[in-house]
């Protein structure tokens, strides 16, 4: 379960295989937009000028796009093959990664 904090009173979550985006109002969560963003466990998220950049610990690294009127679309999806554990963006067109044995 991770949860980031977005622009404009939104939240997004990742749940199980769903990224979720809620908008956050005084009578609670609205659910704004949801995909499948993994076949695993997800192990970090981040979200930086309008992407999420997600890896699980089946080595898959996936940019998601949000568009405008916040609907989630799958730039890349890029398999290591090695059990990812985190992640960072680094500038854009650069993320580092690390996998669990520190490389």
């Amino acid at each position: 379960f991770f949860a980031l904090h977005l622009q404009d009173a939104k939240i997004a979550v990742v749940c199980g295989f769903f990224l979720r985006v809620y908008e956050v109002s005084e009578t609670g969560l609205e659910l704004v937009a949801q995909l499948r963003c993994t076949d695993s466990f997800v192990t970090a998220i981040q979200f930086e000028q309008g992407r999420f950049y997600c890896v699980d610990n089946e080595g898959v690294l996936r940019v998601i796009a949000c568009t405008r009127d916040w609907q989630l679309v799958t730039l890349l999806r890029h398999d290591t093959h090695r059990s990812l554990m985190r992640c960072c963006v680094l500038d854009d067109v650069t993320v580092a990664v690390s996998d669990k044995y520190g490389s």
